[in-house]
């Protein structure tokens, strides 16, 4: 069987993914094979920095943070969210074209692998 994604996708992904789902309280939430509750709290504060979640009213309100319409943006992209506010950002900027090159440039595991095949025979 093959993992689950909450255990193969970055955390704060799928952290953002739950509170763009209106979920309040990432870190009481049943998860079938849960996160550590450090890890979620990480995750938790790495939003917080970067702007997509709200941490400001969390004693009266409870939970662990609201999402901020920054994040709700990047939350509807299919990309990682430092690369979705980067692109964001970038928008606003007016050096998108640049951004997406970045962008694509950093989401590859390794630029320079080489394959070493010749007519698609492997040696």
């Amino acid at each position: 069987f093959a993992l689950p994604e909450v255990l193969t996708r970055p955390l704060e992904d799928v952290v953002l993914a739950m509170k763009a789902m209106d979920v309040s309280d990432v870190t009481s939430f049943p998860f079938p094979t849960p996160p550590g509750r450090g890890q979620v709290s990480a995750a938790v504060r790495l939003l917080a920095n970067l702007g997509c979640v709200d941490t400001s009213r969390v004693e009266e309100r409870g939970g662990d943070g609201t999402i901020t319409s920054l994040g709700s943006a990047v939350a509807k992209l299919p990309l990682g969210v430092r690369y979705g506010k980067m692109l964001l950002v970038a928008a606003q900027a007016g050096v998108l074209d640049y951004a997406i090159a970045m962008v694509a440039a950093l989401s590859e595991s390794s630029l320079f692998v080489h394959n070493n095949t010749e007519n698609g025979d492997e040696k």
